[in-house]
């Protein structure tokens, strides 16, 4: 299979929607990395329509056909990212800063520090992300998505301490009363996944420092 990581290629965008992917922007957890300038859409109104005077596609009531590119940045339900992970702002799936925008103007601009949003052009390269992404969504194909799933990675299990004496006198005693064993094998299931690196088969929201 041909993964999108592996190739460059003209209407990079359209290839990555064939293959599952959605538009970056439209994530719904895109305000905390872009910001979104609605009244700098330009119109774009049919012939023999215009805007009125000092109207945006920020306001409502704006006229029929007008502002239709609002929809290139409208959010779309977590559950249709649910391949996504880091929002990734050099994606090939991202508008550019200036898409749809009005002349001299831009449409989005980055709302927190590191994040650079990427010129786009039709020879765009997908980033690493992207083909992380394009991994998850055909798990079953995709041989590094396969190893992960063989050693049951991303190691999901955690370190704990030892309880106090008081919570360990029952006769159900929770892991924590004797975690020696319980830790030794997590640390060795971490072992094992660490190299393997398939965090992005992991939890699918994430802050831009990789933070859940």
């Amino acid at each position: 299979m041909l993964l999108v990581s592996e190739h460059k290629k003209k209407n990079s965008q359209n290839c990555s929607q064939f293959q599952g992917l959605h538009h970056e922007q439209q994530r719904p957890d895109r305000p905390a990395f872009v910001n979104f300038h609605c009244e700098n859409v330009e119109p774009g109104c049919p012939s023999g329509t215009t805007m009125p005077a000092g109207m945006t596609c920020c306001d409502a009531g704006y006229p029929t056909g007008c502002c239709s590119a609002l929809g290139a940045f409208t959010f779309l339900s977590t559950s249709e990212y649910a391949y996504g992970s880091v929002y990734d702002a050099s994606s090939i799936m991202h508008y550019g800063a200036g898409s749809y925008a009005k002349s001299g103007t831009n449409t989005m601009s980055p709302a927190a520090p590191g994040v650079v949003i990427a010129f786009r052009t039709e020879d765009a390269t997908p980033t690493d992300l992207d083909g992380d992404g394009v991994c998850k969504l055909y798990r079953t194909l995709c041989p590094r998505a396969i190893a992960c799933d063989a050693y049951n990675c991303p190691a999901s299990c955690t370190i704990i301490g030892q309880c106090s004496i008081a919570a360990c006198s029952g006769s159900n005693k929770p892991p924590c009363c004797n975690p020696v064993a319980a830790n030794a094998a997590c640390m060795q299931k971490k072992s094992i996944c660490a190299p393997l690196n398939c965090g992005f088969l992991g939890p699918v929201w994430k802050g831009i420092d990789g933070s859940t």
